[in-house]
């Protein structure tokens, strides 16, 4: 082309997304699961004597951006792995057992669940697009979600939001849904306050756990040192 060649490949990366042959998010996907597992080890390799609450806090700060989830079809199963990878990681980040369940998990460290979290970034990146400044840009969100429907990925999405989260498609369109609102008060509708106190005891007893560690750790240093002298 123009003189250059130009190699056939099977998968592509464009501005951080992966395109594949078969045009699915599946590379894409997995290769966000591979660099967060990478994230999570480094917080924990280099930050291993830290408190959990602190852990939890480097974890935000440095393993949760999932940078173009906004562009997945959530009804890829692959997405599962990655939501599983995510819950592993914020049992190693907490030290409990794998088999706390996974709502508990999520109680704990006050955040959605991970499927809802990123139903929420890619409602929030529809809802951009849909009232955008650029006409192009509306115009492409609009055909995709009102006439594309299942054929597009905006469509598919936005109509799993539909079904799942139980907001007025209509208002939506009119502007009158705030999108971050709707999914936090979904899931914290389906809470349930004896489970949610559950995890807060979970999470007391962790901090507990560590200053009593601590508190034991300077009475030996304390008893070595009289010992010595």
């Amino acid at each position: 082309m123009g003189g250059t060649h130009v190699d056939k490949v099977t998968s592509f990366v464009h501005l951080g997304h992966t395109i594949n042959i078969e045009l699915t998010d599946k590379d894409d996907i997995l290769h966000k699961r591979c660099t967060f597992i990478g994230q999570v080890n480094n917080v924990l390799c280099y930050f291993p004597r830290l408190d959990a609450e602190v852990r939890h806090k480097l974890f935000k700060s440095y393993c949760s951006s999932i940078f173009g989830c906004e562009l997945w079809r959530l009804n890829d199963i692959n997405i599962n792995q990655f939501c599983t990878a995510w819950r592993t990681g914020l049992r190693r980040v907490w030290k409990i057992p794998n088999t706390a369940h996974s709502d508990l998990v999520h109680m704990m460290s006050d955040e959605l669940p991970i499927f809802d979290e990123i139903c929420r970034r890619s409602l929030l990146f529809i809802y951009k697009c849909f009232f955008h400044s650029s006409n192009l840009v509306k115009f492409v969100a609009r055909y995709g979600v009102i006439s594309g429907r299942y054929r597009s990925t905006l469509g598919s999405n936005f109509h799993l939001f539909v079904s799942r989260f139980k907001f007025n498609q209509w208002a939506f369109f009119r502007g009158c849904v705030n999108a971050d609102n709707v999914i936090r008060q979904y899931c914290f509708s389906l809470r349930d306050e004896l489970r949610f106190g559950v995890a807060q005891f979970m999470r007391d007893s962790i901090t507990l756990r560590v200053v009593l560690t601590n508190m034991v750790f300077s009475l030996f240093c304390l008893g070595t040192k009289l010992v010595v002298l």
